[in-house]
């Protein structure tokens, strides 16, 4: 790829790369360029939706 040229990578929290399961929630993780986004999500009820 050159100077002129744009990589375009688009990812969606939809479709994590990582799931990890908690008693009371989730930590969703996607990798993008070698870095690392996440969504932890807690729920009320516990049981992690």
């Amino acid at each position: 790829m050159t100077e002129s040229q744009i990589e375009v990578i688009i990812k969606q929290f939809d479709f994590p790369d990582e799931v990890t399961q908690f008693p009371k929630g989730k930590f969703e993780t996607v990798t993008l360029g070698g870095r690392q986004l996440v969504e932890p999500r807690i729920s009320q009820a516990g049981n992690g939706q």
